[in-house]
């Protein structure tokens, strides 16, 4: 039976009281299961192991850093130094990126925008790669949700969230990959020459070098590859729970 204080908090009648905690006691737990962990009947059970305090948090890192790559206009960089009356010499720097482009001493811009390049005339691998980068924002942007969601939760609806999410990371390493291998082809377009010189071509950069969001998009290639990893392995050592009333979760 509660005490009178449990009583006055749930703000119930004392004979109300007394017959709700008392069936509540009497309330059975699940009949224990080969291999299945038995939890109390009615209570919430949190899911964090070791492995998931790990995983959840670069989940959610590698949203930000595929946002990075898709965004940030930093995928091709020239350095131009510029000599003043003085004889100084400043480096300015000028950078393409797969949706905005940066003038040396101008503000960046996305190719939309009046007085730069308008989409129609961007290649089609180089939107290709565009396109494909943001899906694999998009599908990050799932898997951390569905990361953060096995912590409370193993299956929603007749999911396995684990397994979803570790798919959900192939998926983003797929997308990164291709948006790695087709957008190196356009680099003879006209947008590229552009900035980088008339001898620029397929996977040569004459006067430009690679920039930060290449190296930010191998870097999420493999941190995706290990959040699928620890997926799989979290769902192959996470115990099956067994809800009172033999409902799994």
């Amino acid at each position: 039976m509660g005490s009178l204080e449990q009583r006055v908090v749930f703000g119930l009648d004392p004979a109300e009281a007394d017959r709700w905690w008392g069936g509540l006691q009497e309330e059975p737990w699940p009949p224990a299961e080969a291999g299945r962990r038995r939890s109390p009947p009615g209570r919430c059970r949190c899911r964090l192991t070791r492995w998931t305090l790990l995983w959840v948090p670069l989940s959610l890192c590698l949203v930000a850093l595929s946002l990075y790559v898709a965004v940030a206009p930093y995928w091709i960089v020239r350095h131009v130094d510029v000599g003043d009356a003085d004889g100084a010499s400043e480096s300015l720097r000028s950078s393409l990126g797969l949706f905005r482009r940066c003038r040396a001493g101008q503000p960046c811009r996305t190719f939309s925008t009046a007085h730069l390049l308008r989409w129609r005339q961007l290649p089609g691998l180089w939107l290709t790669a565009a396109c494909v980068s943001a899906l694999a924002t998009l599908l990050a942007a799932v898997a951390a949700a569905a990361a953060a969601a096995s912590c409370c939760t193993r299956v929603c609806g007749c999911v396995n969230i684990y397994k979803t999410a570790g798919t959900l990371n192939i998926l983003t390493v797929l997308c990164h990959v291709v948006a790695a291998v087709v957008y190196p082809i356009d680099w003879g377009s006209a947008v590229v020459k552009d900035m980088c010189g008339d001898k620029a071509e397929a996977f040569v950069l004459d006067q430009c070098s690679i920039g930060w969001c290449v190296y930010a998009l191998m870097l999420a290639t493999l941190l995706n590859m290990a959040c699928a990893a620890l997926a799989m392995k979290i769902d192959a050592a996470t115990p099956e729970y067994v809800e009172y009333g033999g409902v799994k979760s």
